[in-house]
Order: structure tokens, then sequence, then C-alpha cells
């Protein structure tokens, strides 16, 4: 382990990680109430924990283990599990009384100090797959003998992930399970069941779910989203290859016999950067990439070249000139006073995607130096919140050569 990766480890740790009981149950999550710019009009950072946080957790735990500090972390892990097993995503079904209990995590907590938490009871996608594989990687870890097995849970878990988060017409991923509802599809158009979020495309991980599986499922739907991911790319500026943060309306058929794919309107979801790249699409270079890194999908490589070839030339090789949001034809979302160079959500998915070719060595060197420097907190009295810091933690994982994966 890089002595860098893990201090930064531990610096996060102490900053991210909160403990809860819920009587004689001990808990923990990930403290995701961002003190870091506003992104947006997003409420997510409202939240005490958001199940996106909880899944990043719980990875960077396992992924973080050596001989060191492996029965601490599993003990951590096994708190984080029992904090996403607490809270599930609770949906309403069309034709039936009352409610159904999912075994997804509603995305959103408020945590109370009674113990009775308010949250969001509809489930979040990419939380849900993050969650679901870093229950593969602690079975590989620690293997399923001890209180938790970690791979039965990660079985039922990845089954429901298919049966409420994919779209069963395009293989593509829903946002959230309340999009769901494979028997009545007329409502579930209205419902947004053929939208995505770029972000929610984590191929490496998709994979991996087929080991458990064995059907092949979700091979089709990693094949269904390279297929509209470069769709989506096509739509934009091929120069820069940026994709928007949502896509809207893919899909005009109920049979799936064709598609449209619209960049949403500023309006949409209440986000005025929906259709642009912001703080969902930043994280699409770092998930493709690692696809590349992981399994070698030469899909992977050419969805991020046009990325990286555009980044450099923009920032002429300088980390420095990295922007916190872009159009899809590449200019700076933020204004000369309000530019923010040093936003880890950016700045770290670009270092992962140059690792797809030899030829970005001396960019992902200045973009691995710029990313060690900077602190935790207190750059120029900004205190950078989880969501920056929790995803170069997740990146310096990567980069320094850490990460394993539980497939090939």
């Amino acid at each position: 382990m890089s002595d860098s990766t893990m201090s930064f480890f531990n610096q996060w740790q102490r900053a991210y990680i909160k403990y809860k009981n819920y009587g004689n149950e001990s808990c923990a999550y990930v403290f995701s109430k961002d003190t870091a710019k506003e992104k947006d009009e997003n409420k997510d950072q409202d939240y005490d924990c958001v199940s996106e946080a909880l899944g990043y957790g719980m990875i960077i735990v396992v992924q973080m283990s050596d001989s060191s500090n492996s029965k601490a972390n599993q003990v951590l892990f096994n708190q984080l599990f029992r904090f996403y097993k607490r809270h599930p995503s609770i949906r309403d079904k069309e034709g039936i009384t009352g409610t159904e209990q999912s075994i997804l995590m509603g995305y959103g907590i408020h945590v109370t100090k009674e113990g009775n938490d308010v949250y969001e009871t509809a489930a979040a996608s990419d939380g849900d797959i993050d969650i679901a594989y870093s229950l593969l990687l602690a079975d590989a870890q620690w293997s399923s003998t001890d209180t938790i097995n970690y791979l039965k849970e990660a079985g039922a878990l990845i089954k429901t992930i298919y049966a409420q988060d994919i779209n069963k017409h395009t293989r593509l991923i829903l946002t959230s399970n309340e999009n769901e509802d494979d028997n009545h599809i007329k409502t579930a158009i209205k419902q947004k069941y053929y939208d995505i979020r770029t972000s929610d495309f984590i191929p490496s991980e998709l994979k991996a779910f087929n080991t458990v599986l064995k059907d092949g499922c979700f091979g089709s739907v990693v094949d269904s989203s390279y297929k509209y991911f470069f769709a989506v790319q096509s739509l934009g500026d091929k120069h820069t290859g940026l994709v928007p943060d949502f896509v809207q309306h893919i899909g005009d058929t109920i049979q799936g016999k064709g598609y449209r794919i619209i960049i949403p309107p500023k309006d949409y979801e209440k986000e005025k950067n929906a259709g642009k790249y912001f703080y969902n699409a930043c994280r699409v270079p770092w998930r493709i990439a690692t696809d590349y890194i992981v399994s070698g999908d030469i899909r992977a490589k050419n969805f991020v070249e046009p990325i990286n070839n555009w980044i450099r030339s923009i920032c002429k090789d300088d980390p420095n000139n990295i922007n916190a949001g872009y159009t899809l034809d590449g200019k700076e979302i933020l204004k000369d006073k309000e530019r923010d160079t040093r936003m880890m959500s950016f700045v770290s998915p670009f270092a992962v995607s140059s690792m797809v070719d030899q030829k970005n060595q001396p960019w992902l060197d200045k973009l691995w130096d710029s990313i060690v420097k900077l602190p935790l907190t207190n750059v120029e009295g900004l205190k950078y919140g989880y969501f920056e810091n929790t995803i170069k933690m997740l990146d310096m994982i990567i980069l320094s050569g850490n990460y394993w994966s539980v497939s090939k």
C-alpha cells in the first residue's frame, strides 16, 4: 500500500466515518452532508448520508485493507453493512394497496439522535451497485464465514438490482427503482423509465455481477450501455467526447425497436446543468476507464480516448487549468471569478482515464502530483467536502496500483 494513499485513507476515515448505535446494534455511515461548494441545486447535500456515499465507503474500506488493519476494517465494514440494512427502500406498487419493502437502500438519510431516522425511501442505482460490489469484495477479502454471509447478501442484492434498477426493454440502468414498473409500462414511461444518469454505468462492477448470477444478464446491460454511451457521445461535440449528467427519453417505443436520445433541458430534475458535463458526468471517465484497467475491454479505451485528448489539449497539460464543469462543446461553466480548478471530482477521474494509454504518462504524473499535494481541508479557507475527498480516495486507490477486482 503506498504511503500517500494510506495516509489519505486515515485522514478520510477520521473526517467522514460516523458511528451510530441502534439499541445494541453498532452501525457506521459515511457523512455526506457536503461543506464544499453547492453542486447546482442538488438537495442531496442536506442528507447526513446518501446510499452513494455508503457504497463508496464500503468499497474503500475493503480495498484499503492490508495486514496492518484488516481486522479493524472488517469490523468497520460490518458496521457500514448494518447501516445499509437498517434503511431499506420502500416502494409504492401500482395496483397494490400499501407499499413493498426492497433490499435496495433508501438513498438519503437524516440520522437522528433518537434512532428512528427520517429518510428518502426511493433507491439510487449507483449506490445499490457499489454496495453489492463491495459485498463481493468483502467475500474475496475475508470470506463469508463470519457473522455476515457476504456472498449470499451480494447475490440477493444483485438479483434485486436487475429486477428493480434495470430497464427490461433497453437493458439500461434506471436512475432509481421508483422509475421501475415492469407491469405498467405506459405509466413507467411517464416515470422517466427511459431516462438515464450517466454516472450510474459502472461496467467493471456490472461484469462482476455475472460471477454470481451466471446467466449473462448483466453482460447484456454492459453491451447495451456501451452502445448507447457511444451514441450519447456522438450527440455532443466529437472533439471533446463529453457526455451530460442526464440523458432523457432513451427508447421511443415500448417494444424497443428504435431509440432517440435527448440532452435534457436546463430545468430537468431541477438541476440547471443536467445537460452538461457536471457533478454526475464527471465520474464517467473514472468509471469507464476502470473497465479497461481491469478487463482490457477496448470499448472503454475507445470511449475515454477523445476525452483524454481534449482535456490535455484544452489544459495544455496543466492540471491547474481543469475547470469544475463544461458544456458538451468544452466551454467552462463557471465564470472566472467563480472558477475553482481544485475540485477532485473532476481532476482525479481524468487521472484514472489517462491510465488507458502510455502516451498519457507525463500528463498522469502531473495529475498525480496535484492530487497528492491537495490536503483534505483548509485550502485557502475552503473546506472540500465528502464528494471531492471520497472520489479522490477511490481514484487514488486505482492510481497507486492498489485496486483489485473480483473478476477479470
